[in-house]
Formats: structure tokens, C-alpha cells, sequence
């Protein structure tokens, strides 16, 4: 065969000889292969949801897997694994020959952080105490009174989640939460003597985080002796402008507080002498 193919898969040296009338000739050729050798980067660890970035070695052009984690910006392709993971280089070099390398992705373990148990707010404001070691910060940063504190006040109107965000000396994050549970309380008197030595003279209707309040007093035989329309309403004991007599009092309660829930309750007082 005059022009043969030729596959080697090593280095190899191919023979020819040619004869004819004159006798015969021998020539030879020295095939020798050329092997791509790429070289992705070093293994590394990083904290978890880092962008590391992407660089090999020996090639011309680049391809990277898996593609779902790897992205491109302007600095060139960078990778966002979700756990730790090879990432894998196909590189081709300048004579079209192409390799494959890769390197390995883990992780630092999240910091430990946390927030704390959750609290019902029975008054203005809570302290909120995060444990771990790093630098904290909370959310929302304007319901607290210091956001970058281990230990701050929070003092919300509404029931809130709060999120402390904990960064540690390797730069890695870790979030938790707390919810402080914001009640609106009303609290009723079972008992008032109404005698004027300046002690427990009247019925009042004491709230928390009430906006609106409305209430009235009944005698026995459901007759309206009493109506307060405001938060600092009170009662002293009389109809019509003279002294009821000691006895059980029904009262009802309606309310509607800061963050525009409505209701109503009922009870009963004492009223002695």
C-alpha cells in the first residue's frame, strides 16, 4: 500500500521498502505523540456558598463540569459548589490535543451561632442574647439598639423575627433567628372600695399596647350604669350621680390594639364598702 494510516498509540518508528528490477530500498519515519498535559488549580477549602475561581494550566481553551455550578463574570469563570465536590477541567492545547484534570472542593463547617429561645414581650422592650465567637450582626437593625452587639435591647411594636448573622476569623456565616412575641394585655380589677380615703376608689381598666378601648358596667339586671370610652376612663362607684350599693358588677370590655386586632371580653367586679 502506497499511503497507508497509521494509529500508534506510542511512540513508534515505521519501516518501508521499495523494490524493484534495480533491487530494493529501505526508508523509515520516526512517529513521536504528543501528549496534552493540563493542570486544573490546587485543591482548596473555603466556606460553604463561596465563588472560587476557576484557572488551569497547559491549555489554550477551557471547558469546565459540572456546568450547573459553574458561572462566568469578568473575571473570568468561577464555580459555587453547594457541597464539597471535584470540579473538572477538559482542556485543549495549541495543537488541538485535549486533556481532562481535576481538583477538589471542601468545606469549613458553618460557625456555630444562636439566637436564643424565642420571647413573649411583656413590657417596652427584651434583651436578646446570641451565643458563638465572631462578629455579630442582627436584623432588622432598627428594632435593636445596638445590631452589631453579642447582647442588645430589642424593642419591637409588632411581633417580630429577629436574624443574628455570626461571622467567624475564616471569613465563613452562619444565621439563626428568634421571634419576640409582641401581646396586647388587658388587665381588670376583681375588686374596688370605693370609700374615698384615697386607696382603690375607682375601677379602672389598666392595657398594654391598646390603642382603642371602649367599656361598660351592668348591674345585676343588665342595666348600663357606666361607660368608658378612652385608656384613662374610670369609674367611682355611682349612677346618675349617687353611690351604688356593694354588690357584683358585670362588666364588657371592647378593645382594638397597635396592630389593629379587635376584640372584646367580660367579667365580673365587686364593688364593697
Amino acid at each position: 500500500i502506497a499511503n497507508p494510516v497509521a494509529t500508534p498509540t506510542n511512540e513508534t518508528t515505521y519501516y518501508v521498502a521499495v523494490s524493484n528490477y534495480c533491487g530494493t530500498v529501505i526508508d523509515s519515519v520516526h512517529i513521536s505523540l504528543h501528549e496534552a498535559v493540563i493542570t486544573a488549580r490546587p485543591d482548596t477549602i473555603v466556606c460553604p456558598n463561596t465563588e472560587i475561581p476557576l484557572y488551569a494550566f497547559g491549555g489554550e481553551h477551557y471547558a469546565w463540569y459540572p456546568a450547573i455550578i459553574v458561572g462566568y463574570n469578568q473575571n473570568g469563570f468561577y464555580a459555587i459548589p453547594q457541597q464539597p465536590q471535584f470540579i473538572y477541567v477538559n482542556g485543549t492545547d495549541s495543537m488541538g490535543c485535549s486533556a481532562t484534570d481535576s481538583f477538589y472542593v471542601d468545606f469549613y463547617p458553618p460557625p456555630f451561632v444562636d439566637a436564643g429561645e424565642d420571647v413573649w414581650l411583656v413590657t417596652d422592650s427584651t434583651t436578646l442574647q446570641a451565643q458563638g465567637n465572631g462578629i455579630f450582626v442582627w436584623q432588622p437593625s432598627a428594632l435593636v439598639t445596638c445590631d452589631t452587639c453579642q447582647q442588645t435591647i430589642a424593642f419591637p411594636n409588632l411581633t417580630t423575627t429577629f436574624t443574628v448573622t455570626l461571622t467567624d476569623s475564616l471569613g465563613c456565616t452562619n444565621s439563626d433567628d428568634v421571634t419576640v412575641f409582641v401581646n396586647s394585655n388587658i388587665w381588670v380589677p376583681n375588686a374596688f372600695t370605693p370609700v374615698g380615703d384615697g386607696t382603690n376608689d375607682y375601677f379602672s381598666v389598666k392595657t398594654f399596647r391598646i390603642k382603642e378601648l371602649t367599656w361598660y358596667i351592668f348591674d345585676r339586671w343588665g342595666e348600663e350604669i357606666f361607660k368608658g370610652e378612652s385608656l384613662d376612663s374610670k369609674w367611682d362607684g355611682t349612677y346618675m350621680g349617687k353611690l351604688v350599693k356593694q354588690d357584683v358588677y358585670v362588666y364588657k370590655i371592647y378593645y382594638t390594639d397597635i396592630q389593629g386586632v379587635s376584640g372584646y371580653l367580660y367579667g365580673t367586679v365587686t364593688l364593697l364598702r
